[in-house]
């Protein structure tokens, strides 16, 4: 029973709540027509300047933002390219790189040539001074023996004073140099 009756009451107050949302609507359209003259608010001169000034303002403020996209683009593409140059820069300073270092490549594999050719004549150089003092020592040795005979020794000068016998000289001097040269490449 206490149930029931508060269930009643409970119905009576949303119908009270439901009926006071609906005048209070009704109030509230027989204002709105009050103040622009019985016209739907719509239709009013006010209503369409307004609604007028507020597409000018959302216009304007598109219009701003498109020009700063475009500005954005702009900056963008220009970024791009100065990349694109930059990429093209870096390839052939690389390209430089690689045709200088194969440049430099070859000129120490030539370096490395010439430096074991004047080994080579350096250890030549220095077997055949080491084979003329050799024969030197000989020869002085040689001159002794021939001094301790008592017989006479030719003069130093006796091949250079005549063409002929400077001729014999060097041919006598390379073929001792050829077979010394084929000895030592021998061994």
């Amino acid at each position: 029973m206490a149930v029931q009756a508060l269930e009643q009451r409970s119905k009576e107050f949303f119908q009270e709540r439901e009926q006071k949302k609906r005048l209070e609507e009704k109030i509230r359209l027989m204002n709105s027509q009050l103040l622009i003259g019985g016209q739907k608010i719509e239709e009013t001169v006010q209503f369409r300047n307004a609604v007028e000034e507020e597409q000018k303002k959302i216009r304007s403020q598109y219009e701003d933002k498109l020009k700063e996209l475009e500005k954005e683009r702009t900056q963008i593409e220009q970024d791009k390219a100065q990349v694109d140059k930059y990429k093209q820069l870096l390839l052939k300073q690389r390209d430089i790189m690689i045709a200088l270092t194969t440049r430099l490549n070859e000129r120490d594999e030539n370096i490395l040539q010439l430096q074991e050719e004047l080994d080579a004549y350096d250890r030549i150089h220095k077997e055949t001074e080491d084979s003329l003092d050799s024969k030197n020592k000989r020869v002085i040795t040689l001159e002794k023996y021939i001094r301790e005979k008592n017989l006479p020794v030719p003069k130093q000068d006796l091949f250079l004073e005549k063409p002929e016998n400077n001729n014999m000289m060097n041919n006598m001097f390379n073929e001792n140099l050829v077979l010394d040269l084929g000895n030592l490449i021998m061994k």
